[in-house]
């Protein structure tokens, strides 16, 4: 298991997930619907499992040690949310092999034990002019799961369930691409630690403060930061990177870490151009902004990040 949940050591990127394990999709998993409105739809199950009925569901040896490595990655993106295709892909990178086993049955059969058991919430989209939700099936810790992972486990770490499981599909929308991106580069670059969603506070003098929650934060194995921005394509989604952008300008002359890059998650290729000339309209193009975009993140890696010449795009090499 992970040390602690901000312990991206525990994933080994020279360990590498067989490319024809999982289909490139030919649209963006985690772009808003654009057509009509769309809600968020948990899965049932048929009980809801008691604290006291789960420790006696642990003493009769019910949780495997895979399920405990999945409860644990699903911890560690708490703030965000992930799926099972990014479960697959980090637990392989931890040594599970996929020739040895049926890598997607075991793994799907271990995440509904864990819902049946209370431990984690599935959810799904559904768009209303469409018939079925979406296919994706999206995983969050619930709130029996958090205090198993602090009172069973001994983890620490702050859970908010009105916050976490009240989210509009929009904003899981940009949880769920926050996380395929720090999945990504965790799978092919490797890092120190990881989080998601934490509050910088930097104090510009004695009466002024920038505050700051950036969607995700890399530190890599030569102590370099990565900052990671999704946006989607909501009625408010440009002004509110250029608003966090600012944020980022006032705190980026204070901070201590050495900021390598801060990297705009598009969701395709004419968002990343759209933002690319809003945010240059409102003088906001720092030198280390770098921009990528759903499909291109699990499409090719080496190739999915880069900026832009007026409407030309200027590929960036990225290797480990």
């Amino acid at each position: 298991m992970m040390k602690h949940l901000n312990d991206a050591s525990a994933f080994n990127p020279y360990i590498k997930v067989p490319a024809d394990l999982f289909a490139t999709p030919n649209h963006p998993l985690f772009a808003v619907h654009k057509t009509s409105g769309e809600n968020v739809i948990y899965e049932k199950r048929k009980f809801t499992m008691t604290y006291q009925k789960l420790m006696d569901s642990f003493s009769k040896g019910t949780i495997t040690a895979m399920d405990k490595d999945i409860l644990t990655i699903i911890a560690a993106y708490t703030d965000v949310a992930c799926t099972s295709k990014m479960i697959i892909q980090l637990l392989i990178t931890m040594g599970y092999s996929p020739d040895k086993m049926n890598i997607k049955g075991v793994i799907d059969r271990s995440i509904s034990r864990l819902h049946r058991l209370s431990l984690i919430e599935c959810l799904r989209f559904k768009a209303d002019d469409l018939d079925k939700p979406s296919s994706t099936r999206i995983i969050t810790l619930s709130p029996l799961g958090y205090a198993t992972m602090k009172n069973v486990f001994g983890y620490s770490f702050r859970y908010n369930a009105l916050a976490l499981l009240g989210r509009s599909a929009a904003e899981y929308k940009r949880c769920c691409a926050t996380a395929q991106a720090v999945t990504e580069w965790i799978l092919h670059i490797g890092s120190k630690t990881f989080e998601f969603r934490k509050v910088i506070k930097e104090y510009l003098d004695k009466d002024k403060r920038a505050l700051l929650r950036p969607c995700a934060k890399v530190i890599t194995d030569d102590d370099q930061t990565i900052f990671f921005e999704a946006v989607r394509k909501t009625p408010n989604g440009t002004a509110d990177i250029i608003d966090k952008l600012e944020r980022y300008k006032l705190i980026f002359g204070y901070m201590s870490d050495p900021v390598a890059a801060l990297i705009i998650v598009a969701e395709d290729e004419e968002h990343a151009l759209e933002l690319h000339k809003a945010i240059k309209a409102a003088g906001l193009l720092f030198e280390n902004l770098v921009f990528t975009n759903d499909i291109a993140l699990v499409a090719n890696f080496s190739t999915a990040f880069y900026l832009f010449d007026g409407e030309a795009k200027i590929p960036l090499q990225i290797s480990h």
